[in-house]
């Protein structure tokens, strides 16, 4: 006789949204969109819209809804945490350092989220341009000791935060050992990856985790190897890194998460290939540069590009325009690669991978030799030129030694030599002479210096 409508209880698809975050990455957004559309001073809602936005990079989205968050709830302290790693993630590390401080002196705060917000400062200090990993350890070791007895809990939440944070941490700290300046690194790192490892197998076992966390432990042991520059084997790495991040990629139906995960793989791969390079070890660096370059495209569709982002692809892009011009000498396909990483390089070199401007300028010297080499010769001197100037600012930067001045000097007397340009071929061969007694006998992972071929168009 009567049909009684009761109002929509919105709070499942709040609960449901954080579940699905990681597994199911859109269908969470289509939940809170739902819930916010209705409810828009949702706190919890629009905090956990504003964490979506950030695992696709669109950080000014993810930051707007936080800040509203924290409008209606001021003292949240896992909403600040979230501002921080958004500031973090945007190059403001003392505004981000200054929210987790806030937390950290907040009183009322849960032990566990204290341990977060000691790790999450600690990676802060590790990946700022000062990167002081000394402290940075200091912090990740504080996390440990507070979260270590809370992975006893009896509280099933509080139990598998905390050994959830002892993974984070303990693959915070080996990075820290592997980045610093410290001795015996690959005991020292890899027993903190093992331990790292015995956390994830417990939660696995124990904790009915999702065995796709083994893709986090590989993610960051491969950053770890790259790190020690070829001290640690990251093949095994690697393998590991694959084994379980292809089959949870075949696995995911949801396109958002999919593309996460595939850009994740792909970034922990251009670290392994990064310690191959440092190791020596680059038998197979074709194909899996492909293969990586493969898994960064597929993932960054969904994306907003960031700086980071950008000049981790062009990396890949000069990677394997490279290969091609060492191992096939095909400058050709070299220069076909070089197109598409050229536009991502030629941009201010982000502010984390600012010490590596000496690499930056062999990169851009290296290039510069194929395009010579397939006639773009304005072109190819344009590009030695700019990374001469680079490699010149690192070595008063005192990143490189004076010595990796020589191959570009080198190069550009020779390539003004060809053109006719005699006072500057001159004044660019007297430049290298200053430098080439010491210097190596070839461009730092690159190629040999130019030569001047039969017909003196320089090869």
């Amino acid at each position: 006789m009567h049909v009684v409508l009761e109002k929509v209880d919105l709070a499942p698809f709040v609960l449901r949204a954080e579940v699905d975050l990681q597994g199911r990455t859109r269908g969470a957004l289509a939940d809170l969109n739902y819930v916010l559309s209705r409810q828009p001073q949702n706190a919890r809602a629009l905090w956990l819209r504003g964490r979506v936005m950030m695992t696709m990079a669109r950080y000014e989205e993810a930051l707007a809804d936080v800040d509203a968050a924290l409008a209606i709830e001021s003292k949240q302290p896992l909403y600040h945490l979230t501002r921080s790693e958004i500031l973090g993630r945007q190059d403001e590390y003392d505004a981000a350092s200054n929210e987790i401080k806030e937390v950290l002196t907040s009183a009322d705060v849960p032990e566990i989220v204290k341990a977060r917000a000691m790790c999450q400062l600690g990676d802060l200090l590790a990946a700022s341009p000062a990167h002081d990993y000394k402290l940075a350890m200091e912090h990740h070791l504080s996390a440990v000791k507070a979260a270590d007895p809370l992975s006893l809990d009896k509280r099933l939440a509080v139990r598998r935060a905390a050994k959830l944070l002892l993974v984070d941490a303990h693959l915070a700290v080996a990075n820290d050992i592997a980045y610093g300046y410290w001795q015996q690194k690959e005991t020292a790192v890899t027993k903190w990856l093992t331990r790292a490892q015995a956390y994830v197998d417990d939660l696995i076992n124990h904790e009915e985790a999702d065995p796709a966390l083994r893709l986090l432990v590989a993610r960051g042991a491969l950053a770890a190897c790259c790190g020690a520059q070829g001290k640690i084997d990251s093949v095994p790495w690697a393998r590991m890194a694959l084994q379980y991040g292809k089959p949870t990629i075949a696995a995911a139906d949801d396109p958002w998460t999919k593309a996460r995960l595939e850009w994740q793989l792909g970034w922990a791969l251009s670290d392994g290939l990064e310690s191959d390079e440092f190791r020596g070890a680059t038998q197979h660096a074709l194909a899996n540069t492909a293969l990586t370059v493969t898994y960064l495209e597929s993932g960054a569709k969904n994306r907003l590009e960031t700086a980071d982002d950008a000049y981790r692809l062009g990396i890949m892009y000069f990677r394997l325009g490279s290969l091609h011009a060492v191992r096939n000498n095909d400058h050709k396909t070299a220069v076909a690669w070089y197109e598409k990483a050229y536009p991502l390089l030629d941009r201010p070199i982000p502010v984390a991978h600012r010490n590596e401007q000496g690499r930056y300028g062999e990169w851009l010297v290296s290039m510069g030799i194929s395009y010579w080499s397939v006639g773009m010769r304005d072109f190819a001197l344009q590009l030695t030129d700019a990374g001469l100037q680079h490699v010149e600012e690192a070595v008063s930067r005192k990143l490189v030694d004076g010595k990796a001045l020589a191959i570009p000097y080198s190069n550009l007397a020779l390539m003004h030599e060809a053109l006719a340009h005699k006072a500057e071929a001159q004044n660019f061969a007297q430049q290298a002479a200053k430098f080439e007694a010491g210097a190596e006998s070839k461009a730092v992972g690159t190629m040999n210096p130019l030569q001047p071929s039969p017909g003196g168009t320089g090869g």
